[in-house]
């Protein structure tokens, strides 16, 4: 089926690739309405705009490696997305939507980054983003997050139910010291930090809530881009201390600031005068 309103090519007959296969198309974007199943490890070359509705890894123990210098964008959902490590090895982005369990997300610093919204999805349709709320976790092969290209942003919800990268230690990861790397070799800056509140909520002073957290030793490396500890940010208005921790970071809801009328009311004065 083509989507002609929006130049993609929407298919859901393909549920699996052999190893080395090339998206070469620039012309349309291509999206997959079924899971893409990986019987093996998979090196998938792009050179357009490809969009899975979903990876299942049945072994749960697979690498997906993506090359080229097209989009891959992958929604995750379930616990049995992919076991081993997912892998940005080209140019331009890899995006990663949804909740559910990876073994490792690495960016290599000569990738231009790209998208981790968690609990959001990707519209195999229309290529809209769709916001929503969900837990990623990293549960596999000892690599954890190595977010060392110069363009990822990690958008999160912060409130009730909302959205968590957590990386925990399995019994199947090879080291007890893999991190989250915030910063890299190619990413000196820091990832971008985005954040939103969960629809209808309303913060309090004093809430907080934790948006990334390591359960395992190695701990988080680095800050965000422009967000050192303890920097002051708004939220939909609403402003929150960002505070980094050895193995989490969250975010404190701060008292808003209120000008009250102390004296003088109702006063009028000619422009560049003084008032009384």
């Amino acid at each position: 089926m083509i989507n002609i309103g929006s130049h993609r090519v929407i298919a859901n007959q393909v549920t699996t690739f052999n190893n080395n296969f090339t998206f070469a198309s620039r012309d349309y974007r291509l999206s997959f309405s079924t899971p893409l199943s990986l019987p093996g490890n998979r090196l998938i070359v792009v050179e357009g705009d490809v969009t899975f509705a979903g990876v299942t890894d049945p072994a749960k123990s697979r690498n997906l490696r993506k090359t080229g210098s097209g989009n891959l964008t992958i929604n995750l959902s379930g616990s049995n997305n992919i076991g081993a490590f997912v892998r940005n090895e080209g140019s331009d982005q890899l995006n990663l939507y949804g909740s559910g369990i990876v073994g490792a997300i690495i960016f290599n610093s000569t990738s231009d980054g790209g998208e981790i919204g968690i609990g959001d999805q990707r519209d195999v349709n229309t290529g809209a983003i769709i916001r929503g709320q969900g837990v990623l976790s990293i549960e596999g092969n000892g690599d954890g997050a190595r977010l060392h290209g110069p363009d990822i942003r990690l958008r999160f919800d912060i409130g009730p139910s909302g959205d968590k990268l957590v990386l925990k230690n399995t019994t199947n990861n090879r080291s007890s010291n893999a991190k989250i790397e915030l910063i890299g070799i190619g990413n000196p800056d820091g990832a971008e930090l985005e954040l939103a509140l969960v629809p209808g909520y309303t913060p309090n002073t004093g809430d907080s809530w934790t948006i990334i957290e390591h359960q395992s030793t190695g701990g988080i490396i680095g800050t965000f881009r422009s967000l050192p500890n303890n920097t002051v940010v708004k939220v939909s208005g609403y402003p929150f201390k960002i505070v980094y921790e050895t193995n989490k970071v969250y975010l404190v809801a701060l008292p808003q600031l209120v000008v009250n009328v102390y004296d003088g009311n109702n006063q009028s004065a000619l422009l560049n005068t003084d008032f009384t």
